[in-house]
C-alpha cells in the first residue's frame, strides 16, 4: 500500500516519539486530490499506526472571491494582450493573508489552541467560515497542511515534509467541475478560468514545489496511487 511506503519514508527522517507533532505539506494543482488524499491517509494513520491527524488549508487565507474577480477584470481590461494565466495566477498567488496563515501554522505546530475566527469559505467566497482548533497535548499528531501555494518561503520553513500530488489536467478539470457543482461554486465551470489559474500554478509548481518535494505521487487514480520520481514525466 502506498500509504505504508509514505509513512516509512517520513519515519526515515522523524523517529517516533510519544508526543510528536509532524507537519506535512501536501501540494498539487487545482483538484489534484489533496482533500481525498488527506481523508484516506488520515484513516490509515489512525487505524494502522494509532496516530491522530488533522487537516488545515492555506486556502482558508485567500482574499474574498469577488475582490479577486474585480482585480482580474480590471487587469484584463487594462492589458488585454497579456497572458491571462499570468494575470489570474498572479492575483490568486498574491491575494492571501500570508501573515495570518504563518501565525496560525506556528500555533498548530506548537499545539496552541486557535480561538474562533472567520476565514475563507469556498461555498460563499467570503470570510464567513467560523474556524477554531483545540488540542489534546498528549499523543502523536500529524498535521496535513495542504494547498496550492504552500511553497511560500516562510511557510515552507515550518513544514517537516512535503508531498506533491500529480494528476493529468483533464482528470483534474473533471474533478474541479464535480466539486464546483457540489459546492455551488460556479467559477471553475468556466474552462478559461480553470486553464488560467492552472497554467500559472503548473509553471510555478514544476519549477519550485515538485522538484523540492520529499515525496511525489501519481494521484490520477485514487485506487492505484504510486510514488514516482520528482523528475518522472507526467502530463499534468
Amino acid at each position: 500500500m502506498v500509504f505504508e511506503e509514505i509513512y516509512e519514508r517520513i519515519r526515515e527522517e522523524h523517529s517516533k516519539t510519544d508526543n510528536e507533532t509532524i507537519v506535512i505539506g501536501v501540494g498539487g494543482g487545482v483538484a489534484s486530490g489533496k482533500s481525498s488524499f488527506f481523508a484516506e491517509f488520515s484513516h490509515f494513520l489512525k487505524e494502522k499506526k494509532d496516530i491522530s491527524s488533522l487537516s488545515w488549508e492555506i486556502d482558508l487565507y485567500q482574499e474574498p472571491r469577488l475582490k479577486k474577480k474585480r482585480i482580474i477584470d480590471a487587469l484584463l481590461k487594462e492589458s488585454p494582450k497579456e497572458d491571462i494565466s499570468e494575470i489570474i495566477g498572479g492575483v490568486y498567488f498574491k491575494h492571501y493573508n500570508y501573515d495570518l496563515a504563518i501565525k496560525h501554522l506556528v500555533m498548530l505546530k506548537n499545539r496552541e489552541d486557535i480561538p474562533d475566527i472567520h476565514l475563507y469559505q469556498r461555498q460563499t467566497g467570503e470570510w464567513d467560515n467560523l474556524v477554531s482548533q483545540s488540542f489534546d497535548k498528549k499523543g502523536p499528531l500529524w498535521i496535513i497542511y495542504n494547498g496550492v501555494f504552500i511553497l511560500h518561503k516562510d511557510i515552507r520553513e515550518l513544514l517537516d515534509r512535503i508531498i506533491f500530488l500529480c494528476s493529468n489536467k483533464e482528470v483534474r478539470f473533471k474533478r474541479a467541475v464535480d466539486r464546483a457543482l457540489n459546492q455551488r461554486k460556479p467559477y471553475f465551470l468556466e474552462r478559461e478560468n480553470f486553464d488560467g489559474l492552472d497554467d500559472f500554478i503548473r509553471r510555478y509548481e514544476e519549477k519550485n514545489l515538485r522538484r523540492n518535494s520529499d515525496i511525489v505521487i501519481d494521484n490520477n487514480n485514487y485506487l492505484n496511487r504510486k510514488i514516482i520520481s520528482p523528475l518522472e514525466k507526467l502530463s499534468l
